[in-house]
């Protein structure tokens, strides 16, 4: 047996409109350590964690449900390397992405670098994504010259 429901208005009592319900979310920053290339970022300072989908001490965030889902992450590269190149690189169950990654050679030896990116990336449940230092060194230490973040679009 079918059921009809018929609303003409909804009236808030509370003064709030309808709300969506929650969606995973993080932010993360990492104050723990310069990352070498080619290893993975662990961003160890979670400042939201919303449905606990990322770890903070293997860098993964673990997708609930399926869906699409956008990643923003930026750094700088480590001056003590002494190196002129840096780059980081989105990591689907492990496997680089061929194009969700930055990468910039000619930095000054002696200078920071900045890299940022973003991407979406439509995920299975159980997925994971993690952020690889990919060349160069990352700097890691100080007032956190970096950032990783995610939520599901839909």
């Amino acid at each position: 047996m079918a059921s009809i429901l018929k609303v003409d208005a909804i009236e808030s009592t509370s003064g709030v409109g309808v709300l969506q319900p929650t969606k995973p979310a993080f932010n993360a920053y990492r104050n723990a350590g310069d990352v070498a290339s080619v290893a993975v970022i662990v961003w160890n300072q979670v400042t939201v964690n919303i449905g606990s989908c990322y770890n903070n001490s293997d860098g993964k965030f673990t997708a609930p449900v399926s869906g699409t889902y956008f990643f923003s992450w930026f750094a700088s590269k480590s001056s003590s390397t002494g190196g002129t190149d840096f780059g980081m690189r989105l990591y689907v169950n492990g496997t680089g992405s061929p194009n969700i990654w930055s990468y910039q050679n000619g930095y000054n030896t002696s200078n920071f670098g900045q890299q940022g990116m973003s991407g979406i990336v439509a995920l299975s449940t159980g997925d994971y994504v993690q952020i690889y230092c990919q060349h160069g060194k990352m700097y890691g230490v100080g007032n956190s010259h970096n950032n990783f973040s995610g939520y599901l679009i839909g």
